[in-house]
């Protein structure tokens, strides 16, 4: 852009009419219009972007994906001005060798969805009324999961800090401290703990049935894919730390002491995972087909509210005849919903089969209540079958807690 404004024009070819887009930038007095200023990366993001809807256009292009299905677009862009700018300092104050602008900017916006998410999610009839305009920090006071919730796999700790500093409740758990770690407040600090995650804490050995064959035909819980998950290039190793990146900075010292150490049964015990916590695992890498599992026997409350519960009891049997019916009938339609790419044309691919896999395995857990005992048995019968084939192994935790 310049002082005097240039008009740009866009005329697909061969059009018939001389029909014109123009965008034309008129400069605030003293605004920099340098190529490197960001009033001009700006407004040649927006030209781009013009461009590219206009071609989409004459290309009769259909959208695959539909996005801010849960939360409100403007309220998300709202909320997330604040955010950031509460906690952008932390990008001065980075600790790990990671880039700053990326972990920080894109865990500010977790956030930031996660709140708003919360806030409609737990909702009731008897939750306070809440001045959003006229509250300093309204979020404070909004609704939230009940019983917390649990960053399973939090790396460096950063998403539970700020969660926590804007007065949610929870826990961050990941392989190992970080060195982040020690430099938060002592609210976030006492939040993250070392914790080795066992799926076999879920069912104690001992106690435990024994697993009914699979494929069973009378659950709905899909097989899994025939294949070992760990050996695909395309999902992460047993052997990668969950949640970790690969340049983080190992902890110096390990923030947590010898009270505290590493929770060798935090499932059994409870305190972790508490029942009706949110369970957050946008980093959970090879944990991730845990998720529900593990949301299942924990009585997790990511999919449902109390308030909702009973009205899930009633459509249960509506929800299981109308899910299996769709599984008949929309098989293909599933599929394409899960947008795998390319026209779902690499869907027999290792890592789309186990994409499907877990879909569908995610989709049983959600539409079913979470005191549906035979539900449980079949998350259990799960564990017993991967404890039997030897597909698990636990790590030990790093770093001096793995010493207790």
């Amino acid at each position: 852009p310049n002082p005097t404004p240039t008009p740009t024009s866009i005329s697909p070819p061969g059009a018939e009419s001389n029909a014109k887009l123009q965008i034309s930038a008129h400069p605030l007095p003293g605004t920099p219009t340098s190529f490197n200023s960001r009033l001009h990366r700006t407004s040649l993001a927006l030209l781009e972007t013009v461009h590219r809807y206009g071609w989409g256009a004459l290309g009769n292009y259909k959208k695959r994906v539909i996005h801010d299905c849960l939360v409100k677009r403007e309220a998300y862009q709202d909320l997330y001005l604040v955010m950031r700018e509460r906690h952008k300092g932390l990008v001065s104050s980075w600790k790990e060798v990671t880039d700053p602008y990326k972990h920080v900017f894109e865990d500010i916006g977790i956030a930031t969805f996660l709140m708003l998410l919360w806030k409609d999610t737990y909702a009731s009839p008897s939750s306070p009324v809440v001045d959003d305009e006229g509250d300093a920090e309204p979020w404070k006071k909004w609704p939230r999961p009940p019983g917390g919730f649990i960053d399973f796999g939090c790396g460096n700790g950063l998403l539970t800090h700020i969660l926590v500093s804007e007065g949610y409740e929870g826990v961050g758990i990941d392989l190992r401290a970080r060195t982040s770690w020690e430099h938060y407040p002592q609210a976030s600090r006492d939040a993250l703990r070392v914790c080795a995650f066992s799926p076999f804490d879920l069912v104690p050995e001992a106690s435990s049935p024994s697993p009914s064959p699979r494929p069973d035909s009378s659950s709905s819980v899909p097989p899994p894919p025939s294949f070992d998950l760990t050996d695909s290039k395309d999902v992460s190793s047993p052997d990668a730390s969950p949640a970790s990146h690969p340049n983080d900075s190992p902890s110096s010292p390990d923030p947590t002491d010898d009270s505290k150490g590493a929770d060798s049964s935090p499932l059994l015990s409870g305190s972790i995972f508490k029942p009706h916590a949110f369970i957050i695992a946008n980093h959970a890498d090879e944990l991730t087909p845990w998720v529900p599992v593990v949301t299942t026997l924990t009585d997790a409350s990511g999919e449902q509210t109390e308030a909702k519960r009973e009205e899930g009891k009633e459509k249960e049997n509506q929800a299981k005849d109308q899910e299996e019916k769709e599984e008949e009938e929309n098989g293909e339609a599933f599929i394409a919903s899960l947008n795998l790419g390319g026209d779902n044309a690499n869907a027999s691919s290792s890592y789309s089969v186990y994409r499907i896999w877990l879909a569908k395995l995610s989709r049983v857990c959600r539409t079913r209540t979470r005191t549906d005992d035979a539900l449980k048995q079949e998350m259990i019968d799960i564990i017993e079958e991967v404890r039997k084939r030897g597909l698990f192994k636990t790590r030990k935790p790093e770093g001096k807690a793995g010493e207790h």
